[in-house]
């Protein structure tokens, strides 16, 4: 019989890349993730002892789960349920080797009352595609979800993903990070040439670095390990990712885009899209957006086909974020004044939100699932300050010193997936983190540099930032040790262990120099 080691790894459960007869799960709650590309081996049998500690319930199912497109099912929307689901019927076997996408889970008032062994009951022994081949013994279906299930607030979703590689179940939950962006280390073994962005996967599994006269490099296992991504070639601006890296979208300045949708292993070029500098994809990676210098481009198939919106002014689009679902987007348009447009119907029309009286020149957006917070970064020339959003664009506040962040260029901005955690990183500057949806920030240990690329895993979890030139640095809130080296760049509180020496050094801003403690 064959043993797996589970070991803790950036909150999820890693699966190494080996045979097992059997595996049993028990208390699973923040996610299984396999190695490499995403395959295990071989698994013939999965058995739930017990998931009653599963955080990811179930919380869409509506009329389109037999709507298949592109091999897949996103369930996204709860309009259509009434009081409660009675039957799962047979239909659930047709979907060996497809893909279920579910959204947005915790929280419900009444949970799965009963899956029962049948559940394990798995056809496909041998192959990585699970398949639920009966669901007729479900002692009780599931009980009763009632209309209070279109109560569920943003706070409480977690993202769930069953596919035929079978690779990620992650939590989103993000609360409680009493450490965030406060302690970072350096990713040895990650790129460190001449480069404007980055992103990584909505679980932070998956990294791309894009390069700038210079190679693009991608990580499909947090930064361990990379490979040069030549389909790209060397001046690359902008990235997007699905929930689990499958669908990866590159934007130039003003050029071209490419997507992915086989995590990075091949690549086409988006057509009649005009010249996009920016995009976003949703969770899922069905939807996506582009902002280009032609208007915007919604596809809701996973990027095989995109339309277009334009309006009778100029149509230079600068960025864009999305919300969970795909049906909202927020978007920067180079006007003059500067104006910020959305829409809630899948980029079928769009409408001002704010027109800036200043004409700040922004450069960045981002925001929660819900878009209920938004957060305007500046451009990579401009120096001020940023712009946000707690009402859904109703309105807009500057987050200047009463916010605790003096003027600066804020090139680069991301947010969890409930806006509770907000980073922010400047271009000739510090990197800003504030953990209360914008209400303080807080300046982190990170030196002064030019931070071109800035990412972050939707649970707030993960932090990646980059500066040119320099290994991209990592914040992780599950790793407690301290660094073994000095940051190239310190900022105020650095701290790192040195084991020859039995020393823990902090660095000190006011005098700038490493002040040191000899431990027994």
């Amino acid at each position: 019989m064959s043993f797996v080691n589970l070991t803790n790894v950036n909150n999820v459960l890693n699966l190494p890349n080996t045979s097992v007869a059997s595996l049993n799960i028990k208390n699973v709650d923040n996610g299984i993730v396999t190695t490499l590309n995403g395959i295990v081996s071989t698994i013939p049998s999965i058995g739930f002892s017990d998931i009653s500690g599963l955080q990811t319930k179930l919380l869409i199912v509506d009329s389109s789960l037999n709507a298949l497109s592109n091999n897949k099912i996103v369930i996204n929307d709860v309009s259509g349920l009434q009081t409660k689901l009675l039957i799962v019927d047979s239909s659930l076997n047709t979907l060996s080797n497809n893909k279920i996408v579910i959204i947005d889970v915790s929280g419900l008032q009444t949970k799965l009352s009963t899956i029962d062994s049948s559940l394990n009951a798995l056809s496909g022994s041998g192959s990585t595609t699970i398949v639920i081949s009966d669901v007729s013994g479900l002692q009780t279906k599931l009980s009763i979800i009632d209309s209070s299930i279109n109560d569920l607030s943003i706070s409480s979703r977690s993202f769930v993903t069953l596919a035929g590689t079978t690779k990620v179940v992650q939590s989103a939950n993000t609360s409680n990070i009493s450490t965030f962006a406060k302690n970072w280390n350096q990713l040895s073994n990650s790129p460190n040439d001449n480069g404007v962005g980055m992103t990584c996967s909505y679980n932070g599994q998956y990294i791309i670095k894009l390069g700038w006269g210079a190679s693009c490099y991608l990580s499909n296992d947090f930064g361990n390990t990379w490979r040069t991504v030549s389909a790209l070639g060397s001046y690359q601006w902008t990235a997007s990712m699905s929930l689990d890296g499958q669908y990866i979208m590159v934007n130039s300045n003003g050029g071209s885009s490419q997507l992915s949708s086989d995590y990075g292993s091949t690549w086409n070029y988006i057509s009649n899209v005009g010249a996009p500098i920016d995009g976003k994809i949703s969770p899922s990676g069905n939807y996506m957006v582009l902002a280009s210098n032609s208007g915007t481009y919604y596809s809701s198939n996973y990027g095989q086909n995109f339309s277009n919106w334009t309006d009778a002014s100029t149509n230079s689009w600068r960025s864009v974020a999305i919300s969970y679902d795909g049906s909202t987007a927020v978007s920067v348009r180079d006007t003059t004044p500067v104006t910020v447009w959305k829409t809630t119907n899948y980029g079928s029309s769009w409408s001002i939100i704010y027109n800036n009286p200043f004409n700040i020149s922004f450069g960045s957006v981002a925001c929660s699932f819900d878009s209920k917070y938004i957060l305007l970064g500046l451009s990579q020339s401009t120096s001020g300050n940023m712009y946000l959003s707690s009402s859904y664009g109703s309105s807009f506040s500057i987050v200047d010193s009463s916010y605790g962040l003096p003027s600066g260029n804020y090139f680069k901005v991301a947010m969890s997936s409930t806006g509770m955690y907000m980073v922010a990183a400047c271009n000739n500057g510090y990197v800003y983190s504030s953990s209360n949806y914008g209400s303080n920030w807080s300046q982190t240990p990170l030196g002064s540099n030019s931070y071109y690329g800035l990412a972050m895993s939707s649970n707030a979890n993960l932090v990646y930032a980059y500066a040119p030139n320099t290994k991209l640095f990592s914040f992780n809130s599950n790793i407690i040790s301290l660094p073994t080296t000095q940051l190239t760049s310190p900022g105020k509180g650095s701290v790192y262990f040195d084991e020859t020496t039995n020393k823990l050094y902090i660095y000190n801003t006011t005098t700038s120099t490493w002040k040191y403690s000899t431990l027994a």
